[in-house]
């Protein structure tokens, strides 16, 4: 499988995985409790962007880099997903605050703005031509 590919789908496979991580973590009188993506609307939709992506990298011509539609359509879905984890975590202060808790953000959104952001990173800084 090219490199390019390879790449693109493990950024892509990276946001899944952060979907299934923590994303938020409270802990109220000695008791802590962490959600990851899978509980919200935009967990649920982040993994199906990713998943998408992961899909259309796997499009085509293994000996080759994704390429054309399916390259952009795995950008545009990896920085979407990047931008949704970015407003969540921008949003997450107001969303717990009030609790009385000690509340934090898990690493799951964190991992999903970095895989979102390595994606058109990679696909385009990778060759995507030749066997390797």
């Amino acid at each position: 499988m090219n490199k390019q590919r390879v790449s693109v789908l493990l950024a892509a496979g990276a946001g899944i995985v952060g979907t299934l991580m923590p994303w938020v973590t409270v802990s109220m009188l000695g008791i802590s409790q962490s959600e990851n993506g899978l509980g919200t609307g935009d967990g649920k939709i982040i993994i199906v962007l990713f998943g998408i992506a992961c899909l259309l990298s796997l499009l085509g011509d293994w000996s080759f880099g994704v390429e054309g539609g399916a390259r952009i359509g795995a950008i545009v879905l990896g920085l979407v997903g990047a931008i949704i984890a970015l407003m969540d975590i921008n949003n997450f202060h107001e969303k717990v605050g009030g609790m009385g808790g000690r509340a934090s953000i898990g690493f799951g959104l964190y991992l999903i703005v970095i895989a979102g952001v390595l994606l058109p990173i990679l696909a385009f800084a990778v060759p995507s031509q030749g066997g390797d």
